[in-house]
């Protein structure tokens, strides 16, 4: 009778963005003491992605289950009657079950007036045996001194483009013969945010798919490259010869290309 098959573990929850592994495992590793959380990242480098992706990987793996969770948008929610109000009521509630942890995630910190950080410090301290703050901001000094000591801090460093390519021909199953120079030279040169490169690429491969061949997928690409350069050096030209009627035509020219 042969031994039986065992089960294999479950996989761990993948983040959205790239290479952010190392971050990931960290807040791992702190499951059984898991502070306030303050993750900063320079503009683009995906934070509010990394919010929402951490409370679906607690969801999914945590030895503690979500209560429930209050969003702070950056638009709104800002003002010092917010933290008196719905930020303590939110704190008051009885969990639902044992072994809960309740969320207050906070993005754009650095939006969020000196009064309403300084009324946090008394539900954080409260409240930390039901209740965990998760920040998001550009910097660390975007948020006083106080509330930083409680948290651990995370930096998300964002995945430049020339590492992020490959790993976006793997994903979609870009086909070897179509992974040609040209591809890597029109995203490189022409793009710089990883978004950008991954709609290059699923678009670049909707092209393949339908039969056209890498030189004309990638030529059916062209149109996405900026056609104002020219319009743009027009319009300055004719701003130093001060020039009314070109002035006139080149912001046309500019308006009626985007």
């Amino acid at each position: 009778m042969g031994l039986p098959a065992s089960t294999p573990p479950p996989e761990k929850f993948k983040s959205r963005l790239f290479g952010q592994d190392t971050l990931l495992n960290t807040i791992r590793d702190s499951y059984d003491n898991l502070p306030h959380l303050f993750i900063t990242g320079p503009p683009g480098s995906g934070k509010t992605t990394i919010l929402e992706d951490l409370i679906e990987m607690f969801k999914l793996e945590a030895p503690f289950h979500i209560d429930s969770v209050l969003w702070l948008s950056s638009e709104k929610d800002r003002g010092i009657h917010t933290i008196r109000d719905k930020v303590n009521d939110f704190c008051k509630r009885i969990h639902s079950k044992p072994n809960c942890l309740r969320w207050i995630v906070v993005d754009d910190t650095d939006t969020l007036p000196l009064i309403s950080q300084q009324a946090l410090r008394r539900p954080m301290e409260t409240y930390s045996h039901l209740t965990r703050f998760l920040f998001a901001s550009r910097h660390a000094s975007h948020m006083i001194e106080p509330l930083r000591s409680r948290c651990m801090m995370l930096e998300l460093e964002p995945m430049g483009p020339i590492d992020a390519y490959p790993m976006y021909l793997d994903i979609y199953n870009i086909p070897t013969e179509a992974r040609i120079p040209g591809l890597f030279n029109f995203c490189i040169r022409n793009f710089i945010i990883i978004n950008d490169i991954k709609s290059i690429i699923k678009l670049y491969k909707a092209s393949v798919t339908d039969g056209k061949s890498p030189k004309e997928a990638l030529a059916s690409l062209e149109c996405l490259l900026s056609t104002s350069n020219t319009h743009i050096q027009t319009l300055v030209n004719e701003l130093g010869q001060k020039n009314a009627p070109e002035i006139r035509e080149a912001i046309t020219n500019l308006y009626l290309n985007g």
